[in-house]
């Protein structure tokens, strides 16, 4: 398939041949809160809401499905986990990375 005069615009049968499109930030930042221990404890609407429990404390933390996050909100979730995981704000940039 063919823009016309342009170069071939790809298919979804044409992905299955190339790499898979590279998932939205909020999916990656997800699977970074996984890793950390953070649990899936429900979506509302789009947003996925998340919780870790350190002791008898529990750190909630709320994801937007935004194809790019703002660092303004980045950031706040980031310190959100600094605060359940004890590790500063660059480490945890440093680590998703």
């Amino acid at each position: 398939m063919k823009k016309s005069g342009g170069a071939p615009v790809p298919t979804p049968v044409r992905w299955g041949l190339l790499a898979p499109p590279p998932s939205p930030p909020h999916v990656k930042l997800v699977k970074f809160l996984e890793s950390l221990g953070y649990t899936y404890l429900r979506q509302t609407g789009s947003h996925v809401r998340m919780v870790t429990q350190k002791g008898d404390k529990k750190f909630h933390v709320v994801v937007p499905p935004h194809n790019e996050l703002r660092v303004g909100t980045l950031y706040s979730i980031l310190d959100e986990v600094s605060k359940a995981t004890e590790m500063p704000r660059y480490e945890l940039i440093d680590a998703i990375r």
